[in-house]
Order: C-alpha cells, then sequence, then structure tokens
C-alpha cells in the first residue's frame, strides 16, 4: 500500500462523527479502533474492567457525543 498524506481538521473529523447514526460510528470505531486478542486477560485487565463497571454502575461514564 502506497502511503499518502491529507489534513483535515479534528473538529471536521468530529462534526462528521456526531452527524452520522450511532450505529454506523460504532461500526467505523469497530474498524478502526477495536482488535482482537483472543489471549486470556492479565490481572491487571481484570482489575481495569472491574473499575471500568463500577463506574458505569455509579454513573460516572461521559458519552462519545459530549467529549469536547
Amino acid at each position: 500500500m502506497r502511503n499518502s498524506t491529507i489534513s483535515i481538521p479534528l473538529s471536521q473529523i468530529v462534526d462528521l462523527l456526531k452527524a452520522l447514526p450511532r450505529k454506523k460510528v460504532i461500526e467505523i470505531f469497530n474498524e478502526v479502533i477495536v482488535s482482537y486478542d483472543s489471549s486470556p486477560l492479565t490481572k491487571k485487565e481484570k482489575n481495569l474492567i472491574k473499575e471500568s463497571v463500577a463506574e458505569y454502575k455509579a454513573g460516572e461514564m461521559v458519552a462519545w457525543e459530549n467529549i469536547n
């Protein structure tokens, strides 16, 4: 694959993502960000998941739409 560069202001990318239906944004994030690893979770990863679930249950989360 040939390397190429484009320059797009971050604000335009955010505006584009906010304008898309939520389902499409999740599909994009899954393609771009999510990586799959079938190895067992480390103790650190298990602890991070527990902390994240606790924060979620306590309402301590920010929807991506509200990130500036």
